[in-house]
């Protein structure tokens, strides 16, 4: 995970996942409560997401196992 770049954060509610390894299989987005609000299954080398659709907060996304926040400044 270590060339894994998630981007723009804080997001206006569009981000961008370079994944040059492919070895991210999903992604799960939660907000703060715990509720997953978003997945994508099956990530490839570069994917374009739009999160427009939540609330503007705080959020953490997780890799697989790996997790970290992100910032939705809608």
């Amino acid at each position: 995970l270590e060339r894994l770049e998630v981007f723009p954060n804080p997001s206006s509610g569009h981000i961008t996942i370079n994944n040059p390894d492919l070895n991210i299989g999903t992604l799960q987005v939660y907000n703060l409560v715990g509720a997953m609000v978003y997945q994508k299954d099956r990530l490839g080398s570069q994917e374009s997401i739009d999160l427009g659709f939540l609330p503007k907060g705080l959020y953490v996304h997780r890799f697989n196992n790996s997790v970290a926040k992100l910032v939705l400044d809608l």
